[in-house]
């Protein structure tokens, strides 16, 4: 499984952040907004920092995809994800060799705009 997703993903090439745009929804589950409200839809961020749950370590090179797009976190564990404002909940996969897989649900009235700490645990 990791080699199929090493094999889509994006390769980063520096020390810059990597970013993903998530619009489509998410074949790990998302939740929309209150479509009855006419009002305009925002898109929102949500920052994720990446780290080994048993001693706090950063963990680069990690992917995280939502079933349909597939980006790498960077050298800093730092990813971006950009979430389009139709949904008010979006579900993420982490992934890394040598560590369990950890679906992350980002819900966007207490995680929006703001860093979240993820921790893996060792396989």
């Amino acid at each position: 499984m990791h080699k199929r997703f090493a094999a889509v993903a994006e390769q980063a090439t520096g020390s810059g952040r990597k970013s993903g745009v998530f619009e489509d929804g998410s074949l790990l589950g998302a939740q929309r907004g209150d479509t009855t409200v006419p009002d305009i839809q925002f898109p929102w961020v949500v920052t994720l920092i990446l780290r080994d749950c048993s001693n706090e370590q950063l963990l680069p090179w990690s992917w995280i995809t939502d079933g349909f797009n597939t980006y790498t976190f960077n050298a800093n564990a730092q990813f971006i994800a950009l979430i389009d404002g139709m949904w008010s909940g979006y579900s993420l996969l982490v992934i890394r060799e040598g560590y369990v897989n950890r679906l992350v649900v980002l819900d966007q009235a207490t995680m929006a705009g703001t860093t979240q700490n993820i921790c893996l645990n060792p396989a």
